[in-house]
């Protein structure tokens, strides 16, 4: 028996949808459905995907122990600028942490590796805006 779902559409997108009223909008969402199980649970994928999923988290991990790290010796007031460039563009995140922060803090340097995958800068993010989560508690 068919199971009906609810789906969340944007206005925009409504909006586009609309305009092409000859579409079956339930026969898109279930093909688009159907071929995500497919690419999820294609037995020749779950090794591979386990594998980046594992080394991800430990890239995610490694930047999130770095920012423990890096904030242990800072001040209050040094982290509230921290805290302002962890909320900042994800895409910007390793020249925020770098050249913003060393420029204006020559003093106590950050030195973060170049060219990391973007899942260590979102780890050094994380746990920045863990310590900060936990400070406003």
């Amino acid at each position: 028996m068919p199971k009906n779902i609810t789906l969340a559409i944007p206005d925009e997108l409504t909006v586009e949808m609309e305009k092409l009223k000859e579409v079956n909008w339930s026969a898109v969402a279930r093909e688009a459905i159907e071929s995500y199980i497919k690419r999820r649970t294609n037995p020749t994928l779950t090794p591979i995907l386990e594998r980046l999923a594992t080394e991800r988290e430990q890239i995610y991990q490694e930047g999130y122990n770095k920012a423990t790290e890096f904030v242990n010796p800072l001040q209050y007031a040094d982290m509230e600028e921290v805290f302002d460039i962890a909320h900042r563009s994800d895409t910007y995140l390793e020249s925020l942490l770098t050249t913003s922060w060393n420029t204006n803090h020559p003093h106590i340097p950050l030195s973060i590796p170049k060219g990391k995958p973007f899942a260590y800068y979102k780890g050094f993010q994380r746990a920045v805006i863990d310590i900060r989560d936990a400070l406003e508690k």
